[in-house]
């Protein structure tokens, strides 16, 4: 009969327990289980996050809160190797600068890590977006965030909860 009470006791306690920690604590122990949190960092990402819903909370955006919380649960990746979280895409290393520098042949820019391109100048793979020198994906840091449409949206819904706007410009 005690272990029936007790067990009865518990279930709420535990139902609670879980509760509390909802979507965030979800993403808390997610991020911690790929980056081997210790209980400063894990403590410390808690209470950004919790920081954040406080936000979201008070201008009534909760529910894009929490889909942009799952979107990162379910979107994000661990690089294991590195013991790092993301939800950022890959880097792309498939564009091109030129450099400038004259040349007539391919040789010509060996020393650039490039090739001649059609104008008569040398050119070299570069990251989509930041320009940067690469020479495979992994040379360059990530692209676009896979949460974008969830960032869009809860950035959104904040906007439009904030009474302290700038004023309305007409320019009729």
């Amino acid at each position: 009969m005690r272990a029936k009470v007790l067990l009865v006791g518990l279930i709420p306690l535990a139902m609670a327990t879980a509760a509390c920690g909802g979507v965030t604590g979800e993403l808390v122990d997610t991020i911690c289980i790929c980056e081997h949190c210790d209980d400063w960092k894990e403590a410390e990402l808690k209470a950004a996050l919790d920081a954040s819903s406080d936000v979201a909370d008070a201008y009534a955006c909760d529910l894009e809160y929490e889909s942009y919380i799952l979107c990162q649960v379910d979107q994000g990746e661990c690089d294991e190797e590195a013991a790092s979280w993301t939800v950022t895409e890959p880097g792309s290393c498939d564009g091109t600068t030129d450099t400038m520098v004259p040349c007539t042949t391919t040789a010509d820019c060996a020393a650039l890590g490039g090739t001649c391109g059609g104008t008569g100048t040398c050119t070299t793979k570069s990251c989509s977006g930041s320009g940067a020198p690469c020479s495979s994906d992994s040379d360059c840091s990530g692209g676009s965030s896979k949460c974008d449409d969830e960032i869009k949206d809860l950035s959104d819904c904040i906007d439009d909860g904030s009474e302290h706007r700038g004023p309305s410009v007409d320019f009729d």
